[in-house]
Order: structure tokens, then sequence, then C-alpha cells
């Protein structure tokens, strides 16, 4: 009889450590998965701005040639990503 309650307690131990462990990737795969979901939307957001932006400054009021609605742009978009490469 003591022996079934030893093999039982080590079998029950032996599971619980496998639920943490199987726990604790699962919780680094959120976090991985939040952040890039984060910055994936950041990405988003400031392309968007930009489009935006872009197509005011295209419309009948242009403000003349590249360079200059180029200059216009980078001075209304406030966002992270890079859109022109200097």
């Amino acid at each position: 009889m003591n022996c079934t309650i030893i093999i039982s307690s080590i079998v029950s131990s032996v599971a619980a450590v496998g639920i943490f462990v199987v726990s604790f990737l699962n919780y680094k795969i959120y976090i991985s998965a939040k952040e890039n979901k984060e910055s994936q939307e950041n990405k988003f957001n400031d392309l968007l701005e930009a489009l935006i932006i872009s197509t005011i400054l295209s419309g009948p009021s242009s403000t003349g040639q590249f360079n200059n609605a180029k200059a216009k742009f980078l001075e209304e978009y406030i966002g992270d990503t890079v859109i022109f490469k200097n």
C-alpha cells in the first residue's frame, strides 16, 4: 500500500512539473505574439497615416514638385515607420 502511494505521489509531482512547463511556454508564446501584434498594429497605423497625408498632398491643391510635396509630407508625418529612404 505504501508503495502505491509513493508511486502515485511521484507521478502527480511529475505531472505538476509538466503542467508548469507547458503553462510557462504558453505564456512566453503569448507575450511574443502580443509584442508582434502591437508592432504590426503600429506599423499599419503609421502607413495609414502616411497614405492619408499623401492623398491630401496629391489633391488639386498640390504643393507642386515632388521634392516640395515630400518635404511637406515629412513635416506632417509623425509616425515611427520610415516612409522615405534618404
